[in-house]
């Protein structure tokens, strides 16, 4: 239930600003969509997230030793947001809802991630350019410095998304 809602909350507050700012590019436009990422943010949205498995190299094992000694049984795979590349910049991409995700689902496991994880990690990640809102339909890229803004914006308690 929560995925629908978050799904459908998802593309009204983020997909249709989005698409709304790339038909006029107006900074009234990108505000807005920023304040609504603001709201996303505050009602602890999710959005579909592909995520890969990281794999992990050990070398120097003794080799009378047990494969559970080196990974436990009980140890969760270590998983890394999938990144999308466009002319040669590295983008985390935040997908609206699973349509959004181009078949990406069914070569990777999707996690529900909150919307303001996938903006901290996009901003503070040194080998990403940016985040780009559905890669494969919008192509919205926000840089670092818009990241920042809504970041700024996040903590101001000042400050109210419309």
């Amino acid at each position: 239930m929560k995925k629908s809602k978050d799904e459908f909350l998802n593309r009204i507050y983020i997909k249709e600003p989005a698409e709304q700012f790339l038909k006029t590019e107006t900074p009234e436009d990108m505000y807005q969509l920023v304040a609504q990422i603001l709201v996303r943010i505050n009602d602890e949205g999710t959005a579909p997230t592909p995520m890969m498995d990281i794999l992990r190299i050990v070398i120097g094992i003794d080799p009378s030793m047990e494969l559970e000694d080196v990974f436990p049984p009980d140890e969760e795979p270590i998983r890394r947001n999938c990144l999308v590349g466009c002319e040669g910049r590295k983008w985390l991409p935040l997908f609206t809802d699973v349509s959004e995700l181009n078949g990406l689902e069914d070569r990777n496991v999707v996690e529900d991630t909150p919307i303001k994880y996938i903006i901290e990690r996009a901003f503070y990640d040194s080998d990403v350019d940016g985040l780009m809102i559905n890669p494969y339909t919008d192509a919205l890229a926000l840089n670092k410095e818009m990241l920042g803004v809504i970041l700024t914006l996040l903590d101001d308690e000042d400050f109210e998304a419309c």
